[in-house]
């Protein structure tokens, strides 16, 4: 289509539609239900996110069900995106093979995000599908039963790009005070809270006036805590990077 058409539309419509030349959409979600007193990354493991060792390892993929595997009923093909050890994209299809681990071609400093692609009968995963470090010590992404990709709410800004942030979205139905943050970590420094909010049963979206910018290789996630723990929260992120 003409650039015309791309102007005519709202500026970050135009983005997520692939309009706007060398810049990208992206959004990180995340739950947990059971928001502890501490601080602690918003996803289903209800711990704190660990990332890959400095260096990077390759990353392997397994199921708790036999069915997740190439000619089972479940997930046959997982398609993982992350940062290589550049902080340069990389992303892969890896075949299931059920409960037999199977390792990645690449090797991560970060992983982003991982879809069930190829998928059998049953629509979508039969089990928890868990992607680990190559040593078997680190969970760096999960997907639960039947939903098909995962919900990690972190994400490492690409070599040579700036990330803007856009929008938050938050939630609470526990009626459990839960404070809600967004953390960054530039490259080399400390992690420092940039953006915060107390919520108590309710749902808000937040789009700022003022987008956040972050610099190349800056880790951002979000993260909860609950007045007292067994809070519940989910949390969203939206903006695009861009060279």
């Amino acid at each position: 289509m003409s650039s015309t058409i791309a102007y005519q539309r709202p500026y970050y419509n135009a983005i997520a539609e692939g309009f706007v030349t060398d810049q990208t959409a992206f959004n990180i979600v995340g739950y947990d239900g059971t928001v502890a007193a501490t601080w602690g990354t918003v996803w289903e493991l209800s711990t704190p996110y660990v990332y890959i060792a400095t260096g990077g390892e390759r990353i392997t993929v397994k199921s708790n069900d036999g069915q997740d595997t190439m000619p089972g009923t479940g997930a046959r093909e997982l398609f993982v995106t992350g940062l290589d050890t550049n902080f340069d994209f990389i992303s892969e299809t890896i075949p299931m093979a059920g409960i037999i681990p199977v390792s990645s071609a690449y090797t991560y400093e970060r992983v982003l995000s991982a879809r069930v692609t190829t998928v059998g009968t049953n629509g979508s995963n039969v089990g928890n599908i868990t992607i680990r470090d190559t040593s078997d010590t680190t969970t760096v992404g999960y997907i639960v039963v039947g939903e098909g990709s995962s919900r990690i709410p972190v994400f490492t800004v690409p070599r040579l790009h700036r990330a803007t942030i856009i929008r938050w979205s938050f939630g609470e139905v526990s009626s459990a005070a839960t404070h809600i943050a967004l953390w960054a970590k530039p490259f080399g420094e400390s992690w420092y809270i940039a953006r915060y909010k107390v919520i108590k049963n309710q749902t808000e979206s937040v789009a700022f006036d003022m987008p956040m910018v972050f610099e190349e290789k800056t880790d951002i996630e979000l993260r909860a805590l609950a007045i007292g723990g067994q809070g519940t929260a989910q949390v969203s992120l939206e903006g695009y990077y861009r060279k």
